[in-house]
């Protein structure tokens, strides 16, 4: 049977570097187009700000999603700079607003144990993991463009997701081919990974004694 044929637009929010990516398809996604809009530094915030609105806004009629994504500004010991991001976030919430879409946020540790197997994971770790649930033999340039691919995957895997209509074709539920199997390799290399560092950990303490 046909995938049932929906397209979801991940957004990766920055004052100077918004990252974008385009995915079509739910169980097995593929990307359309990934990219960044740029806003020049040396411009006052609310240009840069105008920026990100337009660009989003033109990324949004050009691909026509039926769902938008959007990582949430992690605060940590940095309040002034997820401030800052924050401002970001909300003239793309107000581009999808202007245009009906709905959206999701997540937080970057729900965005990399989805794509990854686990909240701790590095951005190199999520990349690859990018790459293999897509068959992308290259990292998508900039960086920010392939984080905002991992947005989008994260809703494709823990999202609402709208259900076929009548006329469309589903696919069954499983975990034998697209993403939900590469989370279910992702968290078992994690726990592999965890059980190694913890036999480490046993045999230098063994050694001591």
């Amino acid at each position: 049977m046909a995938e049932m044929e929906l397209t979801i637009v991940g957004f990766d929010p920055g004052t100077s570097v918004t990252g974008w990516a385009a995915l079509a398809g739910t169980r097995r996604p593929r990307l359309l187009r990934a990219g960044a809009i740029r806003a020049k530094a040396s411009q006052p915030i609310e240009k840069r700000l105008l920026s990100i609105f337009e660009g989003v806004g033109r990324i949004l009629d050009e691909y026509k999603p039926d769902m938008v994504s959007i990582e949430d500004p992690f605060v940590g010991k940095n309040p002034s700079g997820a401030l800052t991001l924050g401002q970001a976030r909300g003239v793309i919430l107000l581009a999808t607003a202007q245009r009906d879409l709905p959206v999701a946020s997540y937080s970057p540790a729900t965005i990399k144990s989805s794509v990854a197997g686990k909240g701790s994971a590095d951005k190199e770790q999520v990349r690859q993991m990018v790459m293999h649930i897509l068959g992308l033999k290259e990292v998508p340039e900039p960086l920010d463009a392939s984080d905002a691919i991992a947005v989008a995957l994260c809703h494709l895997n823990r999202g609402d997701i709208p259900r076929p209509t009548s006329s469309s074709h589903s696919i069954s539920a499983g975990t034998d081919q697209g993403i939900p199997a590469a989370q279910t390799r992702a968290r078992k290399m994690a726990a592999r990974e965890e059980d190694a560092d913890a036999l480490a950990r046993w045999l230098s303490g063994g050694r001591g004694k």
